[in-house]
């Protein structure tokens, strides 16, 4: 389970990201200002591999992915970011956590 905490009491609704490459996404150097696509000030640490609708409760919001019990991906990193749904924050009405790594059976 994921969890993020500290959300703007105003999300309408929060989107957990989980991706496998923290340097770049789809031959883009991360980490990557999000200001031209209307998320000002916000930025994109993780390759966008998986994403879902968190769980919200208040400022904070969980999500669950499931990881196969496989030897061969243990010891790989993990990488997660949150994105809270926030009309009015910028143009898009959204807004980026921080990043996460994780490494996988550690």
């Amino acid at each position: 389970m994921l969890q993020v905490g500290g959300l703007s009491a105003a999300s309408i609704a929060t989107i957990g990201v989980v991706g496998f490459r923290n340097d770049s996404w789809q031959g883009i150097p991360l980490p990557v200002d999000l200001t031209a696509a209307g998320l000002s000030n916000c930025t994109l640490y993780i390759d966008p591999a998986l994403t879902t609708v968190a769980n919200q409760v208040g400022t904070s919001a969980t999500w669950t992915i499931a990881i196969p019990a496989a030897a061969s991906l243990a010891g790989r990193p993990l990488y997660a970011q949150a994105i809270p749904l926030v009309p009015g924050a910028n143009p898009a009405g959204a807004l980026t956590t921080n990043g996460i790594e994780a490494i996988l059976g550690t």
